[in-house]
């Protein structure tokens, strides 16, 4: 029991010692994103825009299912998982679901867990041959468990909501703008103690000088903490193959990965690089039903 509560609270110090780490920090759920520097705001064309900018959501015309699993910063006691649904509704834009959760484990035993379920919609707003401007939302249920002691003590949970809220603009096909505010309404966790959640208001710039190569930029600004910049590339290689890489400050991340597509299947691996804390491996499967 003492080992156990030891580990814990290193565990629990290591976390807040970190910028990256905090109570439901933003760990990068797609492992395409990671690939190109965290740099998906101005993108954001597939599933996981619920999570990077839910305004993207529109652009998914397909039903789409996501997973996802990473070790954060390669620490073997941390996991992180997702997994996403899209649904077209015609007129209406596109719906999105989806669930993650970081555990903290010791011996098989969960000694923490932060669940997200999120549920958003993306519709276009107007538009024409040459442009195009859409809205978004996501409301998220943000689930905390300390999990149980050795006796079989519940050690208590607490619950939340947040409100994020996105848009994204298109100009002569090869430009877009987008914005994605997390958390706008403040959400606190805690019941004698509150604990803000994070909230922050990203801006980005995508453009593709030709067929087949985006270039993305991201300026994130996260409430009492740093600017994060963040640039990313992804290339066609082949209608099967892309190749990605990117780069971000604070904390410095050098990413790279790829992404394989067949018949509706998609495999994408990303690799980020950093001294301190770690680096990270991640994998995401998916999968696109035809309609």
């Amino acid at each position: 029991m003492k080992k156990r509560i030891i580990f814990c609270g290193i565990a629990l110090l290591f976390l807040l010692s970190q910028q990256s780490f905090a109570i439901f920090p933003d760990l990068n759920p797609s492992a395409r994103v990671r690939a190109m520097g965290s740099s998906f705001v101005a993108l954001a064309d597939d599933g996981f825009a619920i999570y990077y900018n839910p305004a993207g959501l529109f652009q998914v015309t397909d039903y789409q299912f996501h997973s996802s699993y990473q070790r954060p910063f390669g620490l073997s006691f941390l996991s992180h998982n997702w997994a996403d649904l899209t649904v077209p509704i015609g007129d209406y834009g596109t719906l999105g679901f989806s669930f993650q959760k970081l555990g903290v484990e010791y011996k098989g035993v969960e000694m923490e867990g932060e669940k997200t379920f999120q549920f958003g919609q993306g519709f276009r707003l107007m538009g024409d041959i040459h442009s195009w401007l859409s809205l978004g939302y996501t409301l998220n249920l943000y689930s905390l468990e300390f999990g149980k002691s050795v006796e079989g003590v519940d050690l208590g949970s607490a619950h939340t909501f947040g409100l994020d809220i996105g848009g994204l603009a298109g100009i002569w096909r090869r430009t877009r703008l987008g914005f994605m505010a997390r958390n706008i309404n403040n959400p606190q966790m805690g019941e004698t103690t509150k604990y803000d959640l994070p909230q922050s208001i990203t801006i980005g710039v995508c453009y593709s000088p030709y067929k087949g190569m985006t270039t993305n930029w991201d300026m994130e600004k996260e409430l009492n903490n740093e600017t994060q910049f963040h640039f990313g590339v992804e290339s066609r290689i082949t209608n099967s193959l892309n190749l990605r890489t990117g780069l971000q400050n604070n904390p410095n991340l050098y990413t790279l990965g790829m992404g394989i597509y067949y018949q509706g299947i998609s495999f994408d691996y990303a690799f980020s690089y950093n001294s301190e804390p770690g680096s990270t491996h991640q994998f995401t499967l998916g999968y696109r039903f035809k309609r």
